[in-house]
């Protein structure tokens, strides 16, 4: 750690003397693996250290001149908000200006690579149909590019929105199947592990626990026995066991054990404090609310939901909203407030429309008109989603018969 400093004091120092793009090169060469792959203080410093090239705001141009610098800031830094913190609001602009960049040099494999993620933060604001385009271009262009390991992360993207929306084709899993059949053609077992949780989520929403405990006790076991190693990227242990150990703590309240889902939520509490994770921090809040409330606890589940909230609102993360408010309707309702129930079910409604169905955060919206219906209460009037406002949609197969189809 104290080399670490030490570089962190050089970097700093040629930031504040304006060379930018020495700044940026010995980042590269002695910062971006340390932050993006550590956990603790190392990648919490690291959107602080990359906003340090923008010398008028992360909203202004960098203060780069050399375009491979600016390729990698304008990924780099959006990846890092949807990481740590939590801002997919702030990365999507930095995304679509890394995504200019890219195109103006002919970088496409730094283009296809963001793509996923960039996916991913328009997805969490609720921006369901670019999202799924953009997955779909990414993935397209991997394998354009040839990059059979980025094209897995791509179809996870892909899977993971499939199953946001509703889609109960099958395409979800054929998505994620076939990221984690390549994970096991080349050897690259955590990436697996990765892949596991997004199918064990997919699989709670579905209603299917069984085999959601079984993809997620497989991340876990996996990503445990390098915990602590001298595995390099221990930022993504650290996300999978955050991550399985609320799914499992999840399925565990769902079959109402709720002294062992505490258990394993009090795991990943620990877990995803060590990066700030708020892709798990914010879903751990929601379990936690819905295991008070099931608990009787209705006062507790408030103040989570408040955290929930407070948190959500500065992302923003839409769809966890979406979660949190129909949480509070089932908390009003237990409580006898009709009313206040019957608002916080509208509000869910209204936040999981997003683009309006098929485009829609399918589970949130069948909740909340369960729950207002059953009320008596009125669903909202929403725009009927609008395919002129878009571009179409990539045709692009998601399980191609080659040596990874099956």
């Amino acid at each position: 750690m104290t080399d670490f400093y030490t570089h962190v004091d050089n970097y700093k120092a040629l930031a504040i003397q304006k060379d930018y793009d020495g700044a940026c090169a010995y980042f590269i060469e002695h910062l971006d693996k340390p932050t993006v792959m550590g956990i603790n203080e190392p990648c919490l410093m690291r959107a602080e250290l990359l906003e340090m090239l923008f010398p008028d705001g992360v909203e202004n141009p960098t203060g780069l001149k050399n375009p491979q610098h600016d390729i990698f800031v304008l990924a780099a830094l959006p990846i890092t908000y949807g990481l740590t913190g939590g801002y997919p609001g702030k990365a999507i602009g930095l995304y679509e200006r890394h995504a200019a960049v890219c195109k103006q040099e002919g970088a496409m494999e730094p283009l296809a690579e963001a793509m996923g993620n960039h996916s991913k933060a328009l997805r969490q604001t609720g921006r369901f149909r670019e999202a799924e385009i953009v997955a779909l271009q990414g993935l397209d262009l991997q394998r354009q590019v040839g990059k059979r390991m980025k094209e897995a992360v791509n179809l996870y993207w892909v899977g993971t929105g499939f199953a946001h929306r509703g889609v109960t084709t099958g395409a979800p899993f054929e998505a994620m199947d076939r990221a984690i059949r390549i994970f096991q053609k080349l050897l690259a077992d955590q990436s697996e592990a990765v892949t596991n949780t997004f199918k064990g989520q997919s699989a709670i929403w579905f209603g299917n626990y069984d085999e959601a405990e079984g993809y997620h006790t497989r991340a876990w076991e996996l990503s445990k026995a390098r915990e602590g190693t001298d595995f390099p990227d221990q930022q993504t242990v650290t996300k999978v066991l955050s991550a399985s150990s609320r799914m499992l703590g999840e399925i565990e309240m769902l079959r109402g054990n709720y002294d062992k889902a505490l258990e394993w939520l009090e795991i990943t509490e620990i877990q995803a404090a060590r990066m700030d994770f708020g892709e798990e921090i914010l879903p751990h809040f929601r379990v936690m609310a819905e295991l008070e409330r099931r608990r009787g606890n209705f006062d507790q589940a408030r103040e989570w939901l408040t955290k929930s909230w407070e948190r959500a609102e500065r992302g923003p993360y839409r769809l966890y909203n979406v979660d949190s408010y129909n949480i509070l309707a089932e908390v009003e309702d237990s409580c006898g407030n009709t009313e206040a129930a019957i608002k916080a079910a509208q509000t869910a409604y209204q936040l999981a429309w997003c683009d309006g169905p098929p485009y829609a955060y399918q589970r949130g919206l069948d909740d909340a008109k369960a729950k207002i219906e059953s009320l008596g209460g009125a669903v909202p009037t929403m725009p009927d989603y609008d395919d002129s406002k878009f571009e179409p949609v990539p045709d692009v197969l998601i399980n191609p018969q080659d040596e990874y189809f099956d």
